[in-house]
């Protein structure tokens, strides 16, 4: 976890029990880049 204060776009982090009892990363979730979403 000593990545994370270098990722800005990371909103939030989910540490399931896969994470917690094994050596499995937790699930990291990243905001849209503005500008990055089509128009429709």
């Amino acid at each position: 976890m000593f990545e994370l204060p270098s990722l800005p776009s990371v909103t939030e982090v989910v540490v399931n029990e896969e994470a917690v009892v094994s050596e499995a990363k937790p699930l990291m979730i990243h905001a849209e880049e503005k500008g990055s979403a089509s128009a429709g």
